[in-house]
C-alpha cells in the first residue's frame, strides 16, 4: 500500500525541480523572505522555538521572544541579501 501524501510529495519535487535548478536564488529569497516577514508579523510556525535546535533555544532563553525574532528576521534578510547578490553576479 503506497501513502498518498509520499505519492504527492514525489510528484511535486518532479515538478519544481528544474524551477529549482534554473532559479535557484528565486527560491533562496523566498525562504529568507518567509524568515523576514514571520519574525515581523510574529507567525507562529517560524517564531516557535519548542521545537527547535539546541541553538535557537539558547537564543530564546538568553534573548527571549523579541530578540528571538530579532535573530530570525536578520538572519532572513541576510539570506535574501545574499542571494539577490549571487544573482546579480551570475
Amino acid at each position: 500500500m503506497t501513502n498518498p501524501i509520499s505519492d504527492l510529495y514525489v510528484k511535486f519535487m518532479e515538478n519544481i525541480e528544474p524551477y529549482l535548478k534554473k532559479y535557484p536564488y528565486l527560491f533562496g529569497i523566498i525562504a529568507g523572505g518567509l524568515f523576514f516577514f514571520g519574525a515581523i508579523f510574529k507567525w507562529k510556525w517560524i517564531c516557535n522555538p519548542t521545537g527547535s535546535k539546541r541553538f535557537l533555544l539558547t537564543v530564546y532563553e538568553i534573548f527571549g521572544e523579541r530578540g528571538f525574532r530579532f535573530f530570525t528576521g536578520l538572519f532572513g534578510a541576510i539570506i535574501m541579501i545574499i542571494c539577490i547578490i549571487e544573482w546579480i553576479k551570475k
